[in-house]
């Protein structure tokens, strides 16, 4: 029984993160639609207009092309693994029918934006951890590509670098003065070389 309501609240508590974390999806949710399932809340989140949120640090005025990436409304499959791995089994969870669905809906909005005649590339596609895509697209149709609907957010593409593993030249070429010691003068005058008694 104890092990089924930790099971149960630990559910309760990602799918209140995950409502939480889409905008959009918490007003969706309490709002005239009853949001009791995450298939309902999706539901209720591609029947609203609430508008897509586009990163402030893109120019949307700019005609530069910007990678930037898509994040869509229905579920990742990784809520089906996590599901599966707290032994919560339903139709609903699946991985499968969650990979499936992500698949459709990226497939739905790309051919929606390409009937809009956005001129995007698709770079990467995402269906495990988040439900998305990396798109090369000029920023000034970034706008019509948000008003899709099922697009939740776009924000722009970061790329990171790993340092070089550089040995520092102060190491690799020191150089080591031994002329302290000398100036010590170990078997100057007053140095008997015989080692003092205890």
């Amino acid at each position: 029984m104890e092990k089924g309501l930790k099971k149960l609240s630990l559910l309760t508590l990602a799918l209140g993160v995950i409502v939480s974390g889409i905008p959009g999806l918490a007003a969706a949710a309490s709002g005239t639609t009853s949001a009791s399932s995450p298939l309902l809340a999706k539901q209720a989140l591609s029947n609203t207009s609430v508008p897509a949120v586009i990163s402030s640090k893109i120019n949307t005025s700019s005609a530069g092309k910007v990678r930037v990436i898509v994040q869509l409304s229905n579920q990742p499959a990784a809520t089906g693994i996590a599901a599966a791995k707290q032994g919560i089994s339903s139709a609903a969870f699946s991985p499968d029918s969650l990979k499936a669905s992500v698949d459709s809906q990226q497939a739905t909005v790309l051919k929606k934006a390409t009937a809009k005649g956005i001129d995007l590339s698709v770079n990467y596609q995402f269906n495990t951890v988040l439900n998305g895509f990396e798109v090369t697209v000029p920023a000034n149709e970034i706008p019509y590509l948000a008003k899709i609907p099922g697009v939740v957010s776009i924000h722009e593409n970061s790329t990171w670098y790993v340092m070089p593993d550089e040995t520092p030249a102060y190491v690799s070429s020191a150089v080591y003065d031994v002329t302290p010691i000398h100036q010590i003068e170990p078997t100057g005058p007053g140095f008997t070389g015989i080692p003092a008694k205890a």
